[in-house]
């Protein structure tokens, strides 16, 4: 399956302030090999982040988002999930602010 497209990102982050997590993005993916891609905003980080070190191993997925605001220091995410079909799921660090769940479905 190609991951190329529009993928719509939840992520589910109750203890975090919504002002440093966005609950909703739409994340862009482009590229086969090396995967790349941005997350649409606007969101309280700012717009077009891009997504970096894009990996997949089998049905393991992981990538990484530094998003940087005028509110907040730079906040850095590391996704890591399994794919499946057109979903990926998994567990998001949030830096200090510990770990989420996220979820992603293609478009």
């Amino acid at each position: 399956m190609s991951l190329k497209g529009i993928w719509k990102l939840s992520i589910e982050a109750e203890d975090i302030d919504p002002e440093i997590v966005p609950r909703h993005a739409t994340m862009t993916l482009t590229g086969e090999n090396p995967v790349s891609g941005r997350l649409d905003g606007p969101h309280p980080m700012g717009e077009d982040v891009p997504v970096v070190n894009f990996t997949v191993n089998g049905d393991a997925v992981s990538w990484h988002v530094a998003m940087r605001g005028e509110k907040l220091r730079a906040q850095e995410l590391d996704f890591a999930g399994t794919l499946t079909e057109s979903t990926m799921s998994g567990q998001v660090e949030v830096g200090i602010y510990g770990t989420a769940q996220f979820t992603a479905t293609k478009a």
